[in-house]
């Protein structure tokens, strides 16, 4: 996973969409926003008294993009423009490189028995969350991680996966027996969870 600017570039001549916005990381065109996207972005410029789209920035995520049993899956940008209320910034770009950083951080130690973990949420798990929080665990024979999920609001499937344990990791830490999990916080993309190996006191309890 890596974290950089992206560039929203118009093209007002493109043969096929005269709307059209080009995505650009560093000086490589990557995509372009979906047409609707391009549309909306115009119009809430409009409205800022920006007529002609100017070239703007926005965070983005690098996401996807594995290897497995010999296929290759493309990459995936996310980008954070929030049409409906905050726009992309004009000039001042958060990141000035490109910031790789691990998809599954290791869990902290937080007390006797608890451990926390925050991770970054695509899109999806973001807005298509269970309205409980609920976390899910998963593992098969042939894996080698123990991976949670936030339940999805339809509650098909396992979810989104957001955190992937290492079984032996896991197993030192839990032993034989599942930890309950639960959600700590959201804050903008990130979620924190909370471990609490079974038998163990709560964060509360820990600090009395």
């Amino acid at each position: 996973m890596a974290f950089c600017t992206a560039r929203l570039v118009p093209e007002d001549l493109n043969p096929y969409d005269q709307n059209a916005v080009a995505v650009y990381i560093g000086n490589s065109r990557v995509g372009h926003l979906a047409r609707e996207r391009a549309v909306e972005l115009r119009v809430a410029l409009a409205r800022l008294g920006q007529p002609s789209l100017p070239q703007t920035t926005c965070d983005a995520a690098i996401v996807n993009g594995l290897v497995a049993d010999g296929k290759a899956y493309d990459y995936s940008i996310e980008l954070d423009i929030d049409l409906a209320g905050t726009l992309p910034r004009l000039s001042f770009p958060q990141y000035s490189e490109v910031v790789r950083r691990n998809s599954t951080p290791p869990l902290q130690g937080r007390g006797t028995g608890l451990f926390e973990v925050t991770v970054w949420l695509p899109y999806a798990a973001l807005h298509d969350m269970d309205t409980r929080q609920r976390v899910k665990s998963w593992t098969s024979e042939h894996w080698d991680t123990v991976n949670y999920y936030l339940r999805n609001t339809r509650g098909i499937g396992l979810g989104h996966k957001v955190v992937a344990v290492p079984k032996k990791v896991h197993a030192k830490l839990f032993g034989d027996r599942e930890p309950e999990v639960t959600v700590l916080a959201i804050e903008g993309r990130n979620v924190t969870l909370l471990f609490k190996r079974s038998g163990a006191a709560s964060r509360e309890d820990s600090h009395r």
